[in-house]
């Protein structure tokens, strides 16, 4: 059985996590979601962990249904964390600035 990991590190704010960090808190919204988890939240980290998968796809990440799979098992381990983070960065600045602009509420 995989060691559960804490999520991955943060970029040193409380209010802009790493772009590992933030597919893997969609993924843990969409699959730890209890009845008390708002659906629309739902639907949105949904939505969000989608776009930066296909844009890590985009971006040559040949590994992007491997870890869809892997989060959906909802074990943060050292892999899928270092997946999560090769991911984003495959998906490039640019496309993950576009995909929070996208997602935004004001």
């Amino acid at each position: 059985m995989a060691t559960q990991q804490p999520a991955a590190p943060h970029n040193g704010s409380d209010h802009n996590p790493s772009p590992a960090c933030l597919l893997l808190q969609c993924a843990e919204v969409c699959y730890r979601a209890t009845l008390a988890t708002d659906p629309a939240s739902i639907v949105r980290a949904q939505y969000i962990m989608d776009d930066i998968l296909a844009a890590a796809r985009a971006g040559g990440f040949a590994q992007g249904d491997i870890l869809a799979t892997l989060l959906a098992r909802n074990e943060v381990t050292a892999r899928v964390r270092q997946m999560a983070e090769a991911a984003t960065a495959a998906a490039g600045e640019s496309a993950l600035r576009g995909i929070v602009a996208k997602y935004q509420t004001r």
